[in-house]
This record gives structure tokens, C-alpha cells and sequence, in this order.
């Protein structure tokens, strides 16, 4: 079995707290394009784009996310209709 890519018990803590790769903070509709295993939303917020990686079914846009939610996958690009969320960089 091939490890190379799996974190280190030190990185991947690292990433969960945004020091891994750093973090961007979104406030306003332009499209932020990076790929990102999470997202934190701040404010209630509600997504005009969301585009996922390895996803199948519907999309969570034009739906309010709650603040205090942390969402996981593996993000490639984010436009907000309105909100606040940190993007957490892979």
C-alpha cells in the first residue's frame, strides 16, 4: 500500500485548524477558485455556486446554511449570494 499521500497525524491537525495551507475568508459574490476540504460559515449564508469534486446528487445553492456549520468534501470553486464563510485550503 502506497502512503505518500496520507497526512501525518501532525499535518492533518494542522489543517483542521488552518494552518496547513492557510484559510480564505469570503464576504462578497466574487468566485473564489482553489481546491478546499472545508468550509466554516460565519454568518447565515447562501451559496451561488458550489463546486465539488467526487460529488453526485443535488447542490446545497440557493439554500441557507445556518452560522456555526462546517461543511466537508473537496471544493474546487465557491460564489456566495450572500454571507460570510472561511474556506480552509487543502
Amino acid at each position: 500500500m502506497n502512503l505518500t499521500n496520507v497526512f501525518s497525524s501532525t499535518d492533518a491537525l494542522l489543517a483542521m485548524l488552518g494552518q496547513h495551507n492557510g484559510i480564505v475568508t469570503i464576504s462578497d459574490s466574487t468566485q473564489v477558485n482553489g481546491k478546499f476540504f472545508s468550509i466554516q460559515i460565519i454568518t447565515d449564508t447562501v451559496f451561488a455556486m458550489l463546486t465539488e469534486s467526487n460529488h453526485s446528487g443535488g447542490t446545497i445553492t440557493g439554500v441557507t446554511l445556518k452560522a456555526g456549520m462546517i461543511i466537508y468534501g473537496e471544493f474546487l470553486a465557491i460564489k456566495l449570494t450572500s454571507g460570510i464563510v472561511r474556506a480552509y485550503k487543502a
